[in-house]
């Protein structure tokens, strides 16, 4: 399901490292997400997964670090973009970049 920021906000999905990198200078960690296909069905190919999600193994791996961030990007061009932050609870959470992620 396309969400309103979805519909409302215009990414060029040819810039999603340039967007990423420039979340990281701002200090925020950020890691690459598996896309949503038109037909909503999730990249990674497991049966009923609901795009976003991380591509890599844990949210411990999200980073500012701009050469890793190049290397994720460059192995997945297409990934969506995701921001970890830390609750008040010290708890870390995925926010996932509107429209970054698929159609």
């Amino acid at each position: 399901m396309v969400t309103y920021l979805e519909r409302h906000i215009v990414i060029d999905r040819s810039r999603l490292l340039d967007y990423a990198l420039s979340y990281a200078r701002h200090g925020w960690r950020v890691v690459p997400l598996y896309e949503r296909l038109p037909d909503g069905r999730c990249t990674c190919e497991r049966p009923g997964c609901s795009a976003p999600h991380p591509r890599v193994p844990a949210l411990a791996c999200a980073t500012t670090d701009e050469e890793e961030i190049r290397r994720w990007w460059r192995l997945a061009p297409r990934a969506g973009i995701g921001v970890v932050i830390m609750g008040r609870d010290g708890r870390e959470t995925l926010l996932p970049i509107p429209g970054t992620s698929g159609p």
